[in-house]
């Protein structure tokens, strides 16, 4: 009954931020806003996109701009979200950083699943969002690893076990923002 109960609140949670998010539309910026190649975007209606999310997933609708010149798009809002270039909230790239940091991909997959009913692919999105631990975690049966893919478990893994992995996610957060 509790599990019942807690999958319920999540998905209304989840329902009510997906319909606050997607009522307001203060990302609409105009009919044109810059583009990084040096013309400008159109405004071309609001696009939908599913997001994973901590209650669970969200369907968001967003202000869409294109630009002709160079044929590239964008969300304003999703980089405001921490969402840009990703279909996974800021909190769940951090809970898939915290396992994968400890365990292999495949069991940190069914760890999410189990503890947060939060679903990741064990060889793709858990890969690509944990890269990052040390020594026996490295040398784990069947792992096997690129030289830039074994120094970002290390490195994710060091700043969990020196009680640094707060200050990692801050500082993750205001690169995101400033990029």
């Amino acid at each position: 009954m509790e599990g019942a109960l807690r999958r319920r609140v999540l998905q209304l949670a989840a329902r009510a931020i997906e319909q606050r998010v997607n009522a307001d539309q203060s990302d609409y910026a105009g009919p044109h806003r810059p583009c990084p190649c040096g013309h400008r975007t159109r405004y071309a209606g609001r696009r939908s996109k599913r997001f994973t999310t901590i209650l669970g997933d969200l369907t968001l609708k967003r202000a869409y701009y294109h630009c002709a010149a160079c044929g590239q798009g964008g969300c304003p809002r999703d980089r405001a979200l921490g969402l840009a270039g990703t279909t996974l909230s800021p909190a769940v790239t951090r809970m898939i950083g915290a396992v994968g940091a400890l365990v292999g991909f495949a069991e940190g997959s069914a760890l999410l699943q189990e503890l947060a009913g939060v679903t990741v692919d064990p060889t793709g999105v858990v890969e690509a969002g944990c890269k990052v631990a040390i020594g026996t975690r490295l040398k784990r049966a069947g792992m096997h690893w690129t030289v830039a893919g074994a120094n970002a478990i290390i490195a994710l893994r060091c700043c969990r076990l020196s009680g640094r992995f707060e200050d990692f996610w801050e500082r993750r957060a205001e690169t995101q923002r400033a990029a």
